[in-house]
């Protein structure tokens, strides 16, 4: 009899045994005198902390706690003993917790060293009980805020326990909550947090004053096999910040319909509000999965930062690496290299507005491969590279426009390489407006094109173009210095309308001074857009002759040939500069170094000088034409000649 009692007693669910704590005073989680009733709470028990209570877990100290519930909605591990409860919890020790985490209405803190660990190994379905650590426990606690202080020498871990499903991550408040304060993490290593149906880490400032200091900060932190990162931001001097931030095989974890591995000033996928003010960045960061920036009803001005990153689409179905919604533009988008993985042309992304400046940007899968689609904003691109790898007959728009109700948005191109592909193929149209919608004056773009280079051989250079409408006075406004190249002699076109219609008198309004090679006679469509019928005379200015470059193989999967010759993918490549991004993040030295954007950028526009001294004064300026100044200097590598 009592041998059965004690098997009986071996099979009862921790819950059976569990004592519910609360804290008497502040104190160490060891110590009984912290906590009614007396005692110290340990696997199986829960607790609350009382308002105005700190409760510390030392650096030498392991604290296992939770009734290991099924599913999220069991008692949580750690609460408040009430929705507005002010207690504090700080830990510099070892955080096990079986069950979720209902933070109060103030500021925790985990120390440098620290290791929290989601553990769902004891419960009735390990797999599908993800806990989620909730920042503030109602909607509306500003004070809400998780400050996790690492150091280069003493990060702070995140992980799971053998066993365990996937952490629900952190998010604000009840759920889908509104007022949730502020996520901060410096020297963290994240792994196994958020799944698609959770995020790794949300928080939201929607209706806060603009003097909250709230959002997300990340810094010298790595996210390995996380979720979603979303920041639901709609107030002024609020944070969206990822510095030296590392975010890899997150593929399967994020959500599937969307891929986004980030989304700023967004709401369950929805662009919401404005993002004017604050500080928004991505910097010396390798990101996995799409980004995706929420716009609003206008052009913002406010901190929006893109630089020196690395943005990688999907493995899962593919996905752009970049995506926006609404009207927005970066204050500063420098220095980024964008690989997008996408199936067809319906998932083209979208950059921001604003200033552009020297972007490698690529695809690697190529069914009508568009690049990006740059509608409700101002652009103003200078010094791009754009490339596809694949070699299969389709030739879908690197930079596609179309008309809008935002009233005279621009979109000026300069210095722009559009690389062929390695069977010297066109990468894609180079420029394209499009869409069936006749654009009535003010909803058109105001396109300029000057001084770029796109080459190709096999199919039609793909020039500066239109298609789907029958054109509006004023739309290029300028089409002018750019080099058209290819690599054999046959048919190709600097700018052509492509539709089988009359177009409006006035579509262009300069197109000339442009040179071309290996071109058969023609270079203009002929405005009735019938696709076998040229004009005979070009811009009375045109010229022809071989541009001679100085290089004409370099790519991005060429430059990293040089270091390693296995390399023969744009993943490939990307794989070549995760760990330099790894390093960052780290303070280590394993990467090799000589990966990095801004050698790469100027390595391959180095190679695309023309070495044809007539082509250095044939601009309308009297300076060169093309996109590669012929006595231009790129870092170690100098075009001049």
């Amino acid at each position: 009899m009592i041998k059965r009692a004690l098997i009986l007693v071996a099979l009862l669910s921790p819950q059976a045994f569990a004592t519910a704590y609360t804290s008497a005073q502040s104190g160490h989680w060891g110590v009984d005198s912290t906590w009614t009733p007396g005692g110290i709470p340990v696997d199986g028990d829960t607790v609350q902390i009382a308002n105005g209570h700190t409760v510390t877990i030392v650096s030498t100290y392991t604290v296992t706690i939770g009734t290991s519930p099924t599913g999220d909605a069991g008692t949580p591990a750690i609460a408040c003993t009430s929705a507005s409860g002010t207690g504090i919890l700080v830990t510099s020790g070892t955080l096990i917790y079986r069950g979720p985490v209902t933070q109060c209405n103030s500021v925790w803190t985990i120390g440098d060293g620290a290791t929290i660990t989601h553990d769902s190994s004891m419960s009735a379905d390990p797999a599908n009980s993800n806990y989620v650590w909730r920042i503030g426990m109602v909607n509306g606690q500003q004070g809400s805020r998780l400050i996790a202080q690492g150091r280069a020498d003493r990060r702070i871990t995140f992980s799971i326990a053998g066993g365990s499903g996937q952490a629900g991550g952190f998010n604000c408040g009840a759920g889908i909550a509104n007022d949730c304060g502020f996520f901060q993490c410096y020297f963290c290593d994240m792994t196994n947090y958020g799944t698609p149906a959770t995020y790794a880490i949300r928080t939201d400032s929607q209706n806060g004053s603009a003097g909250d200091k709230r959002g997300l900060i990340l810094e010298n932190t790595i996210m390995d096999k996380c979720g979603k990162v979303q920041i639901v931001r709609r107030i002024a001097n609020s944070y969206g910040r990822f510095y030296r931030v590392v975010m890899k095989n997150n593929s399967e974890y994020i959500p599937q319909s969307i891929r986004r591995s980030i989304g700023m000033n967004e709401s369950a996928g929805t662009a919401t509000g404005d993002i004017a003010g604050g500080d928004y960045r991505i910097e010396d960061s390798f990101i996995e999965g799409a980004v995706h920036i929420g716009g609003g009803t206008g052009l913002t001005t406010g901190s929006l930062v893109f630089k020196n990153s690395l943005l990688n689409g999907t493995t899962i179905a593919g996905y752009p690496s970049m995506t926006k919604g609404g009207y927005v533009d970066a204050s500063e988008f420098d220095l980024m290299f964008l690989v997008s993985r996408v199936p067809s042309a319906s998932d083209s992304g979208q950059i921001p507005g604003g200033a552009i400046t020297r972007i490698v940007s690529t695809r690697d899968y190529a069914t009508n491969p568009h690049m990006f689609f740059m509608n409700a904003a101002t652009h103003t691109i200078n010094g791009a590279i754009l490339y596809i790898q694949p070699n299969n007959g389709t030739n879908g728009d690197c930079l596609m426009m179309s008309p809008t109700g935002l009233s005279s948005h621009t979109i000026v191109v300069t210095n722009a390489l559009m690389l062929p592909t390695t069977g010297y193929e066109p990468s894609c149209v180079f420029m394209n407006m499009t869409g069936t919608a006749e654009c009535g004056g003010v909803t058109c773009p105001l396109i300029t094109a000057e001084r770029n280079t796109y080459m190709a051989d096999n199919k039609l250079p793909s020039g500066v173009s239109g298609e789907g409408s029958q054109g509006h006075p004023g739309i290029f406004v300028s089409v002018q210095n750019n080099l058209v190249w290819k690599k054999t002699s046959g048919i190709g076109y600097v700018t052509a309308f492509l539709k089988d219609v009359v177009l409006a008198t006035g579509t262009w309004v300069t197109a000339d001074y442009n040179w071309y090679h290996n071109l058969t006679g023609t270079r203009y469509f002929d405005t009735s857009g019938v696709m076998s019928d040229f004009q005979n005379t070009p811009g009375l200015n045109d010229r022809s002759g071989d541009p001679m470059f100085r290089d004409e193989t370099r790519d991005p999967i060429i430059f990293a040939n040089r270091y390693d010759v296995n390399v023969s993918s744009l993943q490939g490549v990307v794989a070549k500069f995760q760990p330099v991004y790894m390093d960052m993040a780290l303070g280590t030295s394993t990467g090799d170094p000589r990966y990095n954007i801004q050698d790469m950028y100027n390595w391959i526009r180095a190679g695309w000088v023309s070495r044809s001294s007539a082509t250095w004064t044939a601009a309308n300026d009297g300076g060169h034409v093309g996109g590669v100044a012929p006595d231009k200097t790129f870092g170690v590598y100098s075009s001049a000649l």
